[in-house]
């Protein structure tokens, strides 16, 4: 027989040996996600001007869908 195992017939067998050495982790790794960017930075207005125009077609947008809700079939 095998010094160290149990010799009743089912019992649970450790994975290690008992003389085995304890290993103490050498580093604990963090990984972080990448914050998701909503907007990509190339698609922001780049002039007041472009800013009012986007604003202004959004408000347009925002009419007619408000208009087509409030519609009687």
């Amino acid at each position: 027989m095998h010094p160290g195992i149990n010799e009743e017939p089912g019992a649970v067998q450790p994975s290690t040996p008992r003389a085995a050495a304890r290993v103490a982790p050498a580093a604990i790794v963090t990984i972080r996600r990448q914050v998701a960017r909503i907007v990509p930075p190339d698609l922001l207005a780049d002039t007041p001007e472009e800013h009012r125009r986007r604003a202004d077609a959004a408000d347009v947008l925002f009419r007619d869908l408000v208009q087509r809700i409030t519609e009687k079939p």
